[in-house]
């Protein structure tokens, strides 16, 4: 029986997300090659990265870990591809996984790419086709009373590997090498405002 990742604990409040075979209500076609109508693009300006809900700042506990790619990343133009730079209209489907690298910088692009979607339907439609597995929207539980909706999404080892340099140092490239655990990817939502974006390892 396969083990689910501890988001799923509560599957009498989980529905999948069905895959989506036409174009999709926010305009990214089944080839992902059109652009949703982005109503505004994140940026650090107007929404700043926040991590459970709580601005990441220098006043931020853990603002060592993330000033850099805050920095290196401070809007969804640039988690995308160049030929995304200077459209009106940037496809967010076509992320430049070649330069994001380490967790903390997956986690702020995908917060960016999120926060421009807007909702937790979209996010979960946007993993779906960016080849996320076991995709799902969890409601609000007593065990989350802060959140109204969850989204959840897993890479396989396979494909962190392929997208993202998240694997880092000798160590943890050998112990991954080993026992390949997937990346569950979490997004919290408070009505349509994203709260915050969680990056987790989940072994067999």
């Amino acid at each position: 029986m396969e083990h689910k990742p501890s988001y799923f604990g509560a599957m009498s409040r989980l529905t999948a997300v069905s895959s989506v075979l036409a174009c999709l209500p926010f305009g990214i076609s089944a080839d992902g090659e059109s652009s949703p109508p982005l109503t505004r693009l994140s940026d650090q300006g107007v929404s700043p990265y926040l991590s459970m809900g709580r601005l990441v700042d220098e006043q931020h506990p853990r603002w060592e870990e993330y000033r850099e790619p805050i920095t290196q990343f401070p809007s969804v133009r640039a988690c995308l591809a160049p030929s995304e730079q200077e459209t009106d209209t940037p496809n967010v489907m076509n992320v430049d996984w070649d330069i994001i690298h380490g967790p903390y910088a997956v986690q702020v692009c995908l917060f960016r790419i999120f926060d421009t979607l807007g909702s937790p339907e979209l996010v979960a439609e946007w993993m779906e086709q960016n080849g996320f597995r076991d995709v799902g929207n969890l409601d609000r539980s007593e065990m989350m009373p802060k959140f109204d909706r969850l989204v959840v999404g897993q890479w396989t080892y396979e494909d962190t590997v392929a997208r993202s340099q998240i694997i880092s140092g000798p160590i943890n490239r050998l112990m991954n090498g080993v026992v390949q655990p997937s990346t569950v990817i979490s997004a919290r939502f408070s009505g349509t405002k994203l709260l915050s974006v969680g990056l987790s390892a989940k072994t067999k």
